[in-house]
């Protein structure tokens, strides 16, 4: 994995200079470094997918027998990966730099000079946010870790807090049923970063604002969490590929990683998701998170 952390390192430090850049590119010339760092970005990616792909075939072809299925999973995520995040960062880096080229324009106002610097930051944000979740994968961040017993509720209320004034912009209203369950041994941060991503999820399903609703229940061994949004669900084909990185192409917001970064965290859990939607109908998700304690 130190390799994969290098390459993140290195498009990272290439990638935030941008974000500088753009804040003076209003009023001066683009300097050459930033358009080197558009290469050696892409550069940097491409070496990291042709590692990957290597590192995989070297160890599916030669320890079939002794490797673990959980590390066979994982070397296979990063293969999945590696495509999708080259794709995602060219087509961002073809949009910083149009965007830059169109800045040094002289005749261009002030008022569309912001325009473009704000679209170079936010896809700026948008490449470090990626990065950060390919590094969480690579380092086994998602992967099963140090757990104790949490109140599944505590988590969702605070999930409902740091996000309510989000929901209030959205004119999106929220209804609760949280029921006394037991605590569940679990990697409090981990399944918080579950929640987040969900709710986040529902947010952008329902541009035009809408109801979400949150429960929770005790099922025989589990505790069930139940999010359900009014937005605009999802077509039968997405749902099938809804885990695999990048599987929402064309989504606007987010970096195409939630999902899948959900099912890992989820599986290291071993708890179950379970996810039912029709187009324009809304979606509902369950996790059923087991009842035990300690860090097994």
């Amino acid at each position: 994995m130190r390799f994969t952390a290098i390459i993140v390192s290195i498009v990272s430090l290439t990638i935030f200079p941008l974000a500088a850049t753009a804040n003076n590119m209003a009023y001066t010339p683009i300097p050459e470094p930033a358009t080197f760092s558009l290469f050696l970005t892409l550069f940097g990616l491409l070496a990291y997918r042709r590692w990957g792909q290597r590192r995989q075939r070297s160890i599916t072809s030669d320890m079939p027998e002794i490797m673990p299925s959980a590390a066979a999973a994982h070397w296979h995520l990063l293969g999945q990966m590696s495509g999708g995040v080259i794709h995602d960062v060219k087509n961002a880096l073809t949009g910083i730099r149009t965007c830059a080229e169109v800045l040094n324009y002289d005749d261009m106002s002030a008022a569309d000079r912001q325009e473009f610097t704000a679209t170079i930051i936010a896809e700026v944000d948008r490449l470090t946010a990626m990065l950060q979740d390919v590094l969480a994968v690579a380092r086994g961040e998602t992967r099963s870790q140090a757990r104790e017993l949490t109140s599944i509720n505590t988590l969702l209320r605070g999930a409902l807090e740091t996000m309510s004034c989000e929901f209030r912009c959205r004119n999106i209203h929220i209804h609760t049923d949280l029921q006394t369950v037991p605590d569940c041994s679990m990697n409090a941060s981990q399944i918080m970063r579950v929640i987040m991503n969900l709710f986040s999820n529902a947010c952008d399903a329902m541009p035009d604002g809408g109801t979400l609703t949150i429960s929770s229940r005790v099922l025989a061994q589990s505790v069930q969490v139940t999010i359900s949004d009014t937005g605009c669900g999802m077509s039968p084909e997405l749902q099938a590929r809804l885990f695999e990185p990048f599987a929402t192409e064309g989504k606007s917001n987010g970096t195409g990683l939630g999902m899948t970064i959900v099912k890992s965290i989820l599986d290291a859990h071993h708890a179950v998701i379970r996810i039912d939607s029709l187009s324009e109908r809304g979606t509902t998700v369950r996790i059923e998170i087991p009842c035990k304690s300690g860090n097994a």
